[in-house]
């Protein structure tokens, strides 16, 4: 007996929408604060200390949940904080949001292609691989923009690492949590407290940043973008997104991250994108969309059989 397959809702590509169009801004409301009034220790801060804040009801009410989770385990949800904020901030402080977008997000993916085969021994598609090699392609191209083959270490190239390294810490948090089954929001709230635990002292025993001095309409609008929008919204957004589409659907939006992120970085910073840029966002736009696994169906195709076609792969 054949069935139609029911279309997938718009409300789902709405939400997803919504968190692709936050993240991106986030680059754009990251850079203006580093490179303007504040110190990438005060936007660190910011983002890390309001979700503890906001959420710290729910962690209280997980705490059961988190006692159960290892060292090793809350050292990698850790990374998504203090380290991934910090680095990809002073990233942004040396090179343009094009050049972020494509190596952060743009290779997330491909971070957690090799760690995931090599520590949960999963397998890797052809599709996938054939994405990964598209990112990796992106990638040399925005390495060629900022003159890395060229023989001489620039200051891009130096922010290029610490996108490196954040994408790599991006990468460990996912997988930490994917093991861990967390909730988003206790998951969120977690990286928040650790990385609060970690960096509040210091930054009050040294006297670190300039949140005293910074304008507090830059202040509040950092708290607004990094905390709540980036930190919970964009969370849940996303959340709701994968129940209503499915992971890999919901997985091929990001797609969109780099070249919206490119854009508004654009319009509020006057960070117009190369030609070159400009490629390498289309090219790590198809790389993401091939390794998410969506398949392309044509119209014709929508009535199947669903015994066997539908069923989730293992």
């Amino acid at each position: 007996m054949t069935t139609d397959k029911k279309p997938l809702p718009a409300a789902g590509f709405a939400w997803a929408l919504l968190a692709v169009t936050i993240w991106a801004s986030w680059f754009a409301a990251t850079a203006h604060g580093v490179r303007g009034s504040l110190e990438v220790v005060d936007v660190t801060l910011i983002r890390v200390v309001v979700p503890t804040i906001l959420l710290a009801p729910l962690l209280w009410r997980a705490r059961t949940d988190i006692r159960r989770l290892s060292w090793l385990q809350l050292a990698g949800l850790g990374m998504y904080g203090l380290p991934f904020v910090f680095c990809l901030s002073t990233g942004l402080t040396l090179a343009p949001i094009s050049h972020a977008v494509v190596l952060v997000p743009g290779l997330m993916p491909v971070f957690m292609g090799v760690l995931g085969a090599l520590l949960l021994a999963e397998q890797l598609t052809a599709r996938r691989l054939l994405g990964f090699a598209l990112m990796l392609g992106s990638a040399a191209l925005i390495a060629a923009e900022a003159g890395v083959f060229s023989g001489t270490f620039t200051r891009q190239a130096l922010g290029h690492l610490f996108f490196l390294a954040a994408g790599v810490a991006w990468s460990l948090f996912t997988l930490t949590t994917r093991r861990a089954g967390l909730d988003p929001f206790v998951a969120t709230g977690l990286v928040g407290l650790l990385s609060t635990v970690l960096l509040l002292p210091v930054y009050i025993a040294l006297d670190l940043g300039r949140l005293d001095t910074a304008p507090a309409l830059e202040v509040a609008f950092q708290i607004l973008v990094q905390g709540l929008l980036a930190g919970l919204v964009a969370t849940y957004a996303y959340a709701r997104a994968i129940r209503m589409l499915g992971g890999s659907y919901a997985a091929a939006l990001a797609a969109l991250v780099p070249a919206t992120a490119t854009l508004i970085g654009w319009a509020t910073l006057g960070e117009r994108p190369t030609p070159l840029e400009a490629v390498a966002m289309l090219v790590v736009a198809v790389g993401v969309f091939l390794a998410s696994g969506v398949q392309l169906r044509a119209p014709g195709a929508r009535r199947s059989a669903r015994t066997h076609s539908d069923r989730p792969a293992a």
